[in-house]
């Protein structure tokens, strides 16, 4: 039986797999995602083990400095740099470096 080492907080990306086959890696894999507030490239992600597995798709994070490392670390990934609400306006965000 195939394993995965989860990135995300609770094993979802790891359960994610499993709903999905599981499958191995594969360079020319059509799935997809979106993460919303997607943070940082590997550190609790829910979407870093299915990147890996050549899944991509649309990380949406607000903060500089993590869609800056988005970019760098995932290459193959489209990174949204705002914030994701349900009404249209300005919003204010409140940053705390360091943090995701």
């Amino acid at each position: 039986m195939s394993t995965r080492i989860s990135y995300a907080q609770n094993g979802e990306d790891v359960r994610i797999w499993h709903a999905f086959g599981p499958i191995d890696a594969d360079p020319t894999c059509s799935l997809r995602y979106v993460d919303v507030g997607a943070n940082h490239p590997y550190d609790l992600s829910m979407t870093a083990a299915l990147y890996e597995l050549g899944w991509s798709g649309l990380l949406v994070g607000a903060d500089p400095d993590l869609a800056g490392r988005l970019r760098a670390f995932r290459p193959r990934d489209t990174v949204a740099e705002c914030v994701a609400s349900d009404a249209p306006g300005a919003v204010t965000f409140y940053r705390v470096p360091g943090t995701g």
